[in-house]
Formats: structure tokens, sequence, C-alpha cells
């Protein structure tokens, strides 16, 4: 990856980088490239990573079931061969004893089978090794492991030679006519005896089966990234385990019938295998027909649900441990059983509601049959006499002493059938009563949020509508500034035309006093005076008259603006 340093560069002191450039020269060739890995590593993207990441889990998908074909190719091809190279030829000696012969033979048909065991095995082997480079990068992508992480150094290694060896162990071509010596366990003499090798390989390999319940491990939606990450949150480990509970807890019945069915197929097979080359030279009291696959998986049927019959059971020691994995096996098997049917018994809260709805329902009904036998029988006592001794005939006596017992039993029925009532009621589970409190509280809780709610609605509704007075009262507000603009600008006007106005009339005024006093100039002293006396007057009579008018005028044109 090139990636521009230059900018980094700037950024950090330069003796320090040169300082930290000597101490990478100094380093190993292969520190070195860790290092920048490393770098590199870091400066990717989370979006690119997380790109990759589903890649290379679609890659390893795809690889894993190819894994899973050629492992049940193999397991269904190395069976049937086996069933075919090995025929069982039962005999009767003089004696009565029963003898097996075991006729191994290998033809055309079981060679080609073995091949295609083979081809098989080889091709699953090398998957497997690819497996687990892809889920190195995988890990490495998704940040699990460090970037230089190696099979070695993340402890995967050891994971993958178990998983070649048992996976390597399967019938190639040409195995024939080896025997294994194996010594019983009954009688005092211990018995040996030989097992062609053919059957120990094919009982081991039915152990393939594990591929299956590791890729719906770590395929299952309970093992994303989604879910790992809620596991991280709720810090808990995710994975294989926590799918495998997961799917458990999801399908309980058909996980266990899954896991049982497996195990049955896996034990019975290994203890026929096992088993049938012991049959040999047998008393018919002391025989055991291991020829048939049935019978072996009988044996483990009755072994795991420790039943134990008697008539199919092992006398090998290897049989013996086979038989003892799968009693433990299937214990751990039946207590999965218990647990699943025990939790699809169980009520759920509401259940547990309604049927206690129901049983109190069902003693209140009770109660009231009682309570009608009481007052049944009280009414019928009522038509005798108070005393005993007032009653003459002794036919009628007969019935007061029938109808009294039946009044006192009622009462006793009725007096017990109300105290189990009330015990009944005061005696509730812890759990019934968080129950009912719960209830009382998410009641009290919706009625507190229901009025909340409409209290809440109001005032939107309040702020709605204090929004659109608002909104009224500011157009308002501007039509006032605009009117009260409006009438500055026309007072203005009017005072510059009024004085417009007295400036005209003023200069006609003195044209006219001038005229007066041009015709006056003949008159006496005394009458001018007079005259100008009163045309002093007269001019300040008409100053104020203009006043007045201004006035006037200024008051009409307000009132008319603010009626418009």
């Amino acid at each position: 990856m090139n990636f521009d340093y230059s900018k980094i560069e700037k950024k950090i002191n330069p003796q320090l980088l040169e300082e930290y450039r000597q101490r990478f020269k100094n380093l190993d060739i292969k520190k070195q490239r860790e290092l920048q890995a490393s770098l590199c590593f870091l400066l990717i993207p989370d979006e690119l990573k997380k790109k990759k990441r589903e890649e290379i889990q679609k890659v390893m998908k795809y690889n894993d079931t190819m894994i899973l074909i050629f492992a049940f190719i193999g397991v269904f091809t190395n069976i049937l061969s086996s069933s075919i190279y090995l025929k069982s030829h039962q005999v009767t000696d003089k004696e009565g004893k029963i003898n097996i012969e075991l006729i191994s033979k290998e033809t055309k048909f079981v060679l080609i089978l073995r091949l295609i065991t083979s081809i098989t095995t080889i091709l699953l082997l090398i998957l497997l090794i690819r497996t687990y480079l892809i889920r190195l990068n995988f890990l490495k992508f998704k940040q699990k492991l460090h970037i230089n992480s190696t099979l070695y150094s993340s402890k995967l290694l050891w994971k993958l030679i178990l998983e070649l060896l048992l996976c390597s162990i399967h019938s190639p071509p040409k195995l024939n006519d080896i025997c294994i010596t194996f010594t019983s366990t009954t009688g005092t003499n211990h018995e040996k005896y030989r097992v062609d090798i053919d059957l120990f390989l094919s009982s081991i390999i039915p152990l393939r089966v594990y591929l299956l319940i590791r890729y719906y491990s770590f395929y299952s939606p309970w093992a994303d990234d989604h879910a790992e990450k809620i596991c991280n949150e709720c810090n808990t480990l995710g994975g294989m385990s926590f799918a495998i509970k997961a799917e458990l807890k999801e399908k309980p019945y058909f996980m266990v019938g899954l896991l049982m069915l497996f195990s049955i197929f896996i034990f019975g097979y290994a203890i026929r295998n096992v088993e049938l080359g012991f049959m040999q030279y047998k008393d018919q009291s002391n025989f055991q027909d291991w020829s048939f696959a049935w019978n072996g998986f009988w044996c483990v049927i009755i072994t795991i649900l420790t039943v134990g019959y008697g008539d199919f059971y092992p006398q090998t020691v290897l049989g013996r441990i086979i038989a003892v994995i799968a009693c433990l096996w299937g214990t751990f098997l039946i207590s999965l059983m218990v647990v699943s049917l025990t939790i699809s018994v169980e009520f759920t809260p509401q259940e547990q509601k309604a049927y206690e709805e129901l049983k109190k329902g069902e003693m209140y009904s009770k109660l009231k049959k009682r309570a009608l036998e009481f007052i049944r029988y009280s009414v019928r006592l009522k038509d005798f006499p108070e005393k005993k001794e007032d009653i003459i005939d002794p036919e009628l006596k007969v019935k007061y002493v029938k109808i009294l017992d039946q009044f006192k039993h009622s009462l006793h029925n009725f007096k017990t059938m109300r105290e189990i009532v009330v015990s009944k009621e005061h005696e509730m589970s812890p759990e019934n009563i968080l129950y009912k409190l719960n209830e009382n509280v998410s009641e009290e809780m919706e009625s507190l949020i229901c009025t909340s709610n409409s209290q809440v609605n109001a005032l939107l509704e309040y702020l709605k509508l204090s929004e659109g007075i608002q909104q009224e009262i500011k157009t308002y507000v501007n039509k006032l500034d605009i009117m009260t603009k409006g009438l500055s600008d026309c007072l203005e006007d009017d005072d510059e035309f009024l004085e417009k106005d007295e400036e005209k009339e003023g200069t006609s005024e003195e044209e006219e006093s001038k005229k007066n006093n041009k015709s006056n100039i003949n008159n006496d002293n005394n009458d001018n005076n007079d005259i100008s006396d009163n045309n002093s007057s007269n001019i300040i009579n008409n100053e104020e008259d203009k006043k007045s008018k201004k006035e006037n005028k200024k008051s009409n044109e307000s009132s008319n603006l603010i009626d418009e």
C-alpha cells in the first residue's frame, strides 16, 4: 500500500523523526516488515476492513460446505465398502457351538469405493488446511488477532493437526487381511480374538459428523457480527458455545433429537464392529448375533436410556469402553430432554394468571353450591317446630332428625369451603403478588401517561393559539407603525403648507396695510393712533384664528386616519 508520509513528517519534530528512522534501520528485516504491515493495517479504513471481512466469510462458508460434502461422501462410501468387504457366515458344529466366519474379499466395486473414499479424504484435508488459513485472515480483519499472527502463534495449528488426524482415518485401497488382536472380558481364559482393521477404521470415520455441528454453529444467526457485538456489550463471550446454547434454547426438541440420532448411529455402529469378531465358537446360550447393525443400534438405545434388557451387551474391553462413553453421553442428552420438557410445561406469567383465575372461579362455584345446600336445609327446618319434644308424630321425628343431620353436614361443608377459599386468597405465591403489583402499577402508569398526554396536547394547542395571537399582534403593530409614519408625514406636509399660506397672507396684509396707511395719511394723528391700535388688535385676532384653524385641521386628519 502506497501512502504519502510527507504530511505526517511535517507535523513531527525532525529530531524525533530522525531518531525513529535510526531505530527502524537497526531492526531486523523481519521485524521491519512486521512493523510496516501493522502500520499499513492501521491506515486501512474500517469500511474496507468490513468489506474484506465479508468477502473472506463468503469464501470460508463455500469452503466449509465443500468440506461437508466430501466428508459425508467419504463416510458413506467407507461404510458401504466395509459392509461389502466383510461378510459373516454362521456355522454350527457338532458340539453345539456357533462359529461366525468373517470372509474378507476386495472386489472391484470395493476397490472403487475405497478409491473414492481416499480421494474425498485427500480433498477434505486440503480444504481443512485452506479453511484454517482463511480463518486466520478473517480473525485478523476482525481484529481478534494481530496482523502478523501465524497459525502457530494464534494456537490454531494444534486444532488443525487434531482435525487432520481425525479426518484422515479411512480404509484405503489394498488394505486386506490386516487384523488387530483383542482380549475378551468374559470367561476365565480371557479368550483372544482378531478384528479386521477395516472394521476398526470404519467405526471411527462416522465421527466426521462433528463437521456438521461446527458448520451449524459457525454460520448460525446467533454467531454473526451483530450477535457478537451485542454479546460484547453485555460483557459475555459470543461464538460457538453461545450459538449452541441459543439453538438449544430456541429449538430444544429438534437439537436433542438430532444429537440422539447421531449418537445412536455412531456408537451403535462402533459396538457392532468391535463385537462382531468376538462371536466365534460360542455356545448358543452365550451367543449374540452382531452381524446386523440394527442390533448395535438397539444396544446403544437401551444403554443411553439406562434400561439394559441384557439381550445384547458388549463382552470386549473396547466394546465396554464405547458403551460407557455412550452411557455418559446419553445421561447428558436425557438431562437436556428433561430440562426442555420442564421448560415447555412451565406456565408463563399470563398462563399462570389464567390458571389461577380458573381455579378461583371453580372454588367460588363450589362455595355457592355449599351455600345453596345450607340455605335449602335451613328453610326445610323452618317447617318443623323449634323443639323436638313438640313433634308427636314418630315419622315426622325421623324426618326431622334426617334434615337436621343434613343441615349440620351442609353447614360444616360450607365453613370448610369458605376457609379454603379465604386461605387460597391469602396464600398467594410471591410471583403472583409481584405480577398483580406490576399490573396495578402498570395501570396507574397508563392512566398517568394518558392524563399527561392529554395535558401535553392541551398545552400544545394553547401554544399554537398563542403563536397565532402573537402573529396577529405583530401584524397589528406593523399596521400601527405604518399609520404613525403616515401621520407624521401628513403632519409635516401640513406644517409646510400652512407656513406657505401664512407667508402669503402676511404679504397680502402688509400690502393692504400700506394702502390703508397711504389713504389715512391725511387723517389726524389721533385717528392714526386709534387706527394703528385697531390694526394691531386685528392682526392678533387673525393669528389666533389661523392657529385654531391649524389645530382643527390636524385633529380632523388624525381622526380620519384612526377611523381608517
